[in-house]
C-alpha cells in the first residue's frame, strides 16, 4: 500500500507545471567600499541629467549605500542570471522606498554596471523604468560614468 502511495504521490507531483520561486536563496552582505565611490557617480550623472530632461525625477539621494540591504543570490548559470518568477535577472530592486533591497548575482556583485543600475532604481522615479529590456533615461547613461 506504501508504494502506491509514493507512486501516485509521484504521478501527481509530476503532473504539476513547475513554477518558478519569486526570488531565490540568497544571502546579506555589506556593502563593500567601492560601491561609495559608484554611489556618488551615479547619483551626479542622475541629478545632472534630471536638469535638462523631465522624464524622470529623483525620487531619492542616499547618503551611503548601507542605507540599502544588499542580497547576494548565488549562480553558476552561464550567462550568470537568476531564474525568477519574472524572467532571468542580473539584479533587482525590491521592497518600498525608504526600505529599499538590491539582489545581485554572485558573478556581478563586483560590476560597476549592475550595481549602478540596480541603485538607479533607488534613486530615480521613472514611469519606463518597469519595461523590459529598455527602461528609458537614465538608464543606459549613468551606468557607464
Amino acid at each position: 500500500m506504501k508504494r502506491w502511495l509514493i507512486l501516485l504521490a509521484l504521478v501527481a507531483a509530476c503532473a504539476h507545471p513547475i513554477v518558478r520561486a519569486p526570488i531565490p536563496v540568497s544571502f546579506g552582505y555589506q556593502a563593500p567600499p567601492i560601491y561609495a565611490l559608484w554611489l556618488a557617480e551615479v547619483q551626479r550623472c542622475a541629478t545632472h541629467l534630471a536638469t535638462i530632461d523631465t522624464s524622470f525625477t529623483i525620487e531619492r539621494l542616499l547618503g551611503s549605500p548601507d542605507e540599502v540591504t544588499w542580497r547576494l543570490v548565488p549562480t553558476e548559470r552561464e550567462d550568470g542570471t537568476i531564474a525568477t518568477a519574472h524572467g532571468d535577472f542580473y539584479g533587482m530592486r525590491i521592497g518600498p522606498v525608504g526600505a529599499d533591497t538590491i539582489i545581485l548575482t554572485s558573478q556581478v556583485v563586483n560590476v560597476a554596471r549592475f550595481v549602478k543600475h540596480e541603485l538607479l532604481h533607488v534613486i530615480v522615479a521613472s514611469p519606463t523604468e518597469t519595461l523590459p529590456g529598455n527602461h528609458g533615461r537614465p538608464w543606459g547613461l549613468c551606468e557607464y560614468f
